[in-house]
């Protein structure tokens, strides 16, 4: 074209890490996951405060796992604030890779000790959804601590959506040092 733009846009994490941050969302022909890690970010619905939030959506027309990946999910929102929906736009998803969602709790929104009880829709999606959803791994982070412990989670799927559901609560700072230490003791 004479604006010298390319026609297509592909992404393909093979390893280490892809963040995408950005004020706009990222518009691909394809995303594959080949390994290594993907992350986007989640906004407060309504706010966008660029020294404190980040802002990455993803709109892709095909979306592939194919082989032991991770997608990091930041998750801004308060008590009291709406949550936004869709981070991943999909036409179609597919693959037989798995993958471990990474529910990452913004420190900023989220207060220790606070109970959750949310669903977070992650992917919509509009054409096909072959993936098998059963395979996903969820796993919950805080402050840079893994929780995981402290919340059942549930991956939802239905042809147009895949969601979390958390619920359990964000445990104090000496429950996380002793859950941490208790770990180190056993190792």
């Amino acid at each position: 074209e004479a604006s010298g733009r390319p026609t297509s846009f592909n992404l393909e994490v093979r390893s280490g890490y892809m963040g995408v941050s950005n004020s706009s969302a990222s518009k691909f022909d394809s995303v594959k996951l080949n390994g290594g890690t993907l992350e986007v970010a989640y906004v407060r619905s309504g706010t966008h405060d660029p020294v404190r939030d980040e802002m990455g959506l993803i709109h892709a027309d095909r979306f592939e796992i194919n082989a032991d990946s991770q997608i990091i999910f930041d998750i801004s929102g308060g008590v009291n604030s709406d949550y936004e929906n869709d981070i991943i736009f999909a036409g179609d998803i597919s693959g037989s890779g798995i993958v471990t969602l990474v529910i990452e709790l913004d420190a900023d929104y989220f207060a220790e000790g606070q109970e959750i009880d949310q669903s977070f829709q992650l992917f919509s999606i509009s054409d096909e959804n072959s993936y098998d959803w059963a395979l996903a791994v969820v796993k919950v982070m805080y402050n840079g601590s893994n929780i995981s412990g402290n919340f059942s989670k549930i991956v939802e799927s239905s042809g147009a959506s895949v969601s979390v559901a958390l619920s359990g609560a964000v445990p104090e700072p000496g429950a996380i040092a002793a859950a941490i230490g208790a770990s180190a003791f056993a190792f």
